[in-house]
């Protein structure tokens, strides 16, 4: 669950430590930050939630059991009139920006093409292997 968003003032001199904790016993994890400059030690919690790993038989074919679904779903968003595709400085530059600054280590969209109804969006994403 998305509790609070990741944000920071930008008027502030201050960095900000991003916690991510996964706890492969409990299969739990949770998202916080804090400001160094933050009174407050706990931070502020962005997301938490449960996970449960699924063997690779069963994850495959959870996979294989959605993939006709998303061909076709890939294939409605393309083949709309005139879909709207967007490039990552105007995702991030105009778009995003408007809501939150995402620094370049979270800029990961690479193109994003929209349908015509506006209720859809398939997007290139890349992550580093070193991130």
């Amino acid at each position: 669950m998305f509790t609070k968003p990741l944000t920071t003032n930008s008027n502030e001199e201050d960095n900000t430590d991003l916690r991510i904790r996964v706890d492969t016993l409990a299969g739990d994890f949770s998202i916080s930050s804090c400001g160094r400059s933050s009174a407050s030690l706990d931070g502020v919690i962005h997301a938490e939630g449960q996970y449960a790993l699924l063997g690779k038989a069963e994850a495959l074919g959870k996979f294989e059991a959605l993939i006709p679904n998303v061909r076709e779903r890939i294939k409605d968003v393309l083949a709309g009139s005139a879909p709207e595709k967007y490039c990552t400085r105007i995702i991030y530059g105009d778009l995003f920006a408007r809501v939150v600054d995402y620094c370049p280590e979270f800029q990961t969209i690479q193109d994003l093409t929209l349908s015509p109804s506006g209720l859809e969006a398939i997007a290139k994403v890349r992550i580093d292997v070193g991130f």
